[in-house]
């Protein structure tokens, strides 16, 4: 068991339980029981596989080359001197 004082994501947990508290027993009760049904797991799962491959999709993308924009609205470059 994890001690309260060295726990760095207690305000999280804390948060998600105030939620939790705002819905009634029986929408839980309701959720477990979709739950226990095998089709609702397949699908859950199907879509949960599908949205890791896409985000494994994105982060595996190359990425842009960084473009770094001297100018300021077409003034002086910021590397020229200003104070002439």
């Amino acid at each position: 068991m994890r001690s309260d004082d060295n726990d760095p994501h207690r305000a999280l947990r804390d948060a998600v339980r105030a939620l939790c508290a705002e819905f009634p027993v029986e929408y839980f009760r309701k959720v477990k029981e979709l739950l226990k049904d095998d089709g609702v797991m397949a699908t859950a799962r199907e879509h949960h596989a599908k949205a890791v491959k896409t985000e494994e999709q994105r982060l595996n993308q190359p990425k842009a080359p960084l473009q770094i924009d001297f100018y300021d609205s077409g003034s002086e470059s910021l590397f020229e001197n200003t104070n002439k």
